[in-house]
């Protein structure tokens, strides 16, 4: 397994990127975008033909969902929080008469609540991690074998892994980041 990191909105604000996971058996990369800022720069950073599998949507603030739109096609899966999946409407509804962020039914209807190890192709899992910036901010950990990836979605000044509230996934899912 082969990974590669891509900052997909370095002139915006900076907070998304692009993974690559190419495994040795297919053809076609997993591509998972974690956000979707201002300026998303995907024709840079995407391949003819290639397409984003899912989006990492990290928490319902605008620098990190206002370019969705250009993400989402029916094949695209984003996922969240359970808790932002749950105002992600409302969210939007506001942002497109207040700010002018371009959302429509298709991209609630994208929208998966997860909170559990979620599978992205055939070789490529997740699992959301809080990450205590506002109610259903997650980031996350992805398994792919012998790659271990954490994915914070947004940078604090703390260990994730060991801020009250997360023994849980720190217990029952840590063993997977053993080598």
């Amino acid at each position: 397994m082969n990974l590669s990191y891509h900052h997909a909105n370095p002139r915006g604000g900076n907070e998304s990127f692009l993974l690559r996971f190419q495994s040795a058996n297919t053809d076609s990369p997993t591509t998972i975008l974690v956000d979707a800022g201002a300026e998303l720069e995907l024709d840079r950073i995407l391949s003819p033909g290639e397409t984003i599998d899912a989006v990492c949507l990290t928490h319902a603030h605008s620098d990190h969902y206002q370019s969705l739109n250009q993400c989402v096609d029916p094949d695209t899966s984003v996922y969240t929080s359970p808790a932002t999946a749950k105002i992600i409407g409302d969210v939007f509804d506001i942002a497109t008469q207040q700010t002018g962020v371009e959302a429509d039914d298709s991209m609630v209807a994208a929208i998966e609540p997860v909170d559990e190890w979620t599978s992205v192709g055939s070789d490529v899992a997740f699992h959301p991690v809080p990450a205590g910036h506002v109610p259903g901010a997650v980031g996350t950990y992805s398994d792919l074998r012998r790659i271990k990836v954490s994915t914070p979605g947004i940078f604090l000044r703390r260990v994730i892994l060991h801020s009250p509230g997360r023994a849980a996934i720190r217990d029952s899912h840590l063993s997977r980041f053993k080598t």
